[in-house]
């Protein structure tokens, strides 16, 4: 199979899973305030819903000749990224710098060129990029309580030592800031932070304290009990999730021991995680069946019921 081949079949895959529309991907023009939690979101459900032979194949597209070099985490993100583009995304000038360093290091890795040589290749500070998005990410947590996983916004770079040196010490600088708006007892302190209750403080520092743990994500959801049956809401795609099975378990971010063929998706309209359990059971009987399997794993926007 040629690559054009390969890259319209991953157009048709991509569509039937309800890949993100030009509403929903970033656009620095038109949306600069919701830009960076637009960005998160669109790369959680490529990393979700495409495997990384199917994002190989968009690259290749772009280039024009095979990238049978390219390490998988490279090809998962500049595919993600292409396929935003594609989408009708429109990127920062850090974002649009970020996919000329990626097409650049891959293609010099074809070539065969040293890694000296391809380090000479035009490379954006990858820490100025992660620290915006986390800033971004942070503010949006304060704001609209939008669920907040800085260990999945670093899992996204490469750093070099001086990047990473960078990142430890904006992330140690705003954990201690978040650290002083509890145990301050200075009045213009409090007065600042009295905006933001307590315990999202606390989660704050939780959130920000990344060093050397492993991932920890503020989520809307509690933690998944043993049971015969999951159901997750999307809310923002209308879309369910009945997840069916014998001992269900929740471990990190995947629900494991589910039965693929008694599991499905329902897109419905209007759909709510505060609804009952009647409700709810009512909205998937009326909702419409899709053909996107379900693959246990729930990302940001998924909210258990």
């Amino acid at each position: 199979m040629n690559t054009a081949t390969r890259t319209e079949k991953v157009n048709r895959v991509m569509k039937v899973r309800g890949e993100p529309t030009i509403n929903e991907v970033p656009n620095w023009v038109e949306r600069s305030e919701s830009y960076n939690r637009d960005m998160i979101y669109c790369l959680n459900w490529y990393n979700s819903h495409v495997d990384q032979n199917q994002l190989r194949s968009v690259c290749e597209q772009r280039a024009g000749r095979s990238l049978k070099n390219a390490s998988n985490n490279d090809v998962m993100q500049l595919g993600a990224l292409i396929r935003m583009s594609s989408q009708g995304a429109k990127f920062s000038d850090v974002h649009n710098a970020r996919i000329s360093d990626l097409a650049a290091s891959l293609i010099a890795n074809e070539e065969g060129r040293s890694p000296v040589e391809r380090q000479r290749a035009v490379r954006v500070d990858q820490s100025k990029i992660a620290i915006s998005q986390i800033d971004g990410a942070i503010d949006d947590y304060t704001t609209n309580g939008t669920p907040l996983s800085i260990e999945t916004i670093l899992s996204q770079f490469k750093f070099t030592r001086d990047e990473k040196k960078s990142v430890d010490a904006y992330l140690t600088r705003v954990n201690q800031q978040f650290r002083e708006a509890i145990t301050s007892k200075e009045s213009d302190v409090k007065e600042a932070w009295s905006f933001l209750a307590l315990k999202k403080r606390k989660e704050l520092v939780e959130a920000t304290n990344v060093r050397g743990k492993k991932t920890k994500t503020i989520a809307k959801s509690s933690p998944v009990k043993v049971d015969d049956q999951i159901i997750a809401v999307n809310e923002k795609h209308g879309i369910v999730q009945v997840i069916n099975g014998s001992s269900l378990q929740m471990v990190g971010k995947s629900i494991k021991g589910f039965d693929q063929k008694m599991s499905y998706m329902v897109r419905v309209k209007g759909v709510s995680s505060s609804a009952s359990k009647t409700e709810m059971k009512k909205m998937i009987s009326e909702g419409k069946r899709i053909s996107q399997p379900v693959t246990g794993r729930l990302g940001q926007l998924w909210v258990m019921v």
